[in-house]
């Protein structure tokens, strides 16, 4: 996107879909980033045992 964009002198557009690709990446990440989370974090279990016990 960015060579043909300075090719043909629209570097203010090749700017735009830089960020707009960036912001689309990190939106995605954040997004499984927090479902993985959720699926598998532990679940706290009503069962655990003290530590001076």
């Amino acid at each position: 996107m960015m060579i043909a964009a300075s090719a043909t002198y629209q570097t203010d557009k090749a700017l735009v879909g830089f960020l707009i690709t960036t912001a689309l990446l990190v939106s995605l990440s954040a997004t499984l980033r927090s479902i993985a989370k959720r699926l598998y974090s532990p679940k706290p279990s009503g069962e655990a045992v003290p530590v001076g016990a």
